[in-house]
């Protein structure tokens, strides 16, 4: 039996979000390399059930994970953008890009200001205290509730909303 194309769909997203989360459902289809599922598991109603269970709740995880902001749109997006949002450790915060390349956030208990440029799709960033003041860059993802950015090596950085 071939996948159908809305569960192939999820598990295109989950390939995008997570290698686990496509191995454990390949597991619970009992599902071999070429995407067929084991006439068995078919036949076992509630291996089925566990697996819609496991895909939709691995799926709504995924809605934190968004499309990624492409070059052409961040050169939109973000000079002279206004964000407000929430910092990876939890706390809250208030920046703005300039336009001039120049930057300023504030959070509930600190402050600074740095300078901002773009490579390729990605904002490159050094604040002057934050950081060690070294140099380093994030990618945007839109989400359904505004953006998330995310480091180059994947880690979540802050999700936010651009304010108009």
């Amino acid at each position: 039996m071939r996948l159908g194309g809305t569960i192939h769909r999820i598990k295109t997203d989950i390939r995008r979000t997570s290698t686990l989360a496509l191995y454990l459902t390949n597991l619970l289809l009992n599902e071999n390399s070429d995407g067929v599922i084991d006439e068995m598991t078919t036949k076992t109603p509630g291996r089925l059930a566990a697996a819609a269970m496991f895909v939709a709740a691995v799926g709504c995880l995924t809605a934190y994970a968004g499309e990624r902001v492409s070059a052409a749109e961040l050169r939109r997006l973000v000079p002279g953008a206004s964000l407000t949002g929430t910092v990876s450790g939890g706390g809250k915060f208030e920046g703005t890009y300039y336009k001039d390349g120049t930057m300023a956030i504030r959070t509930e208990n600190d402050s600074d200001t740095g300078v901002w440029e773009f490579e390729e799709d990605t904002v490159c960033l050094t604040w002057r205290k934050w950081r060690d003041a070294k140099r380093y860059c994030i990618n945007w993802e839109k989400t359904a509730d505004g953006y998330l950015s995310r480091f180059a090596d994947g880690r979540p950085s802050t999700t936010f909303k651009i304010v108009e």
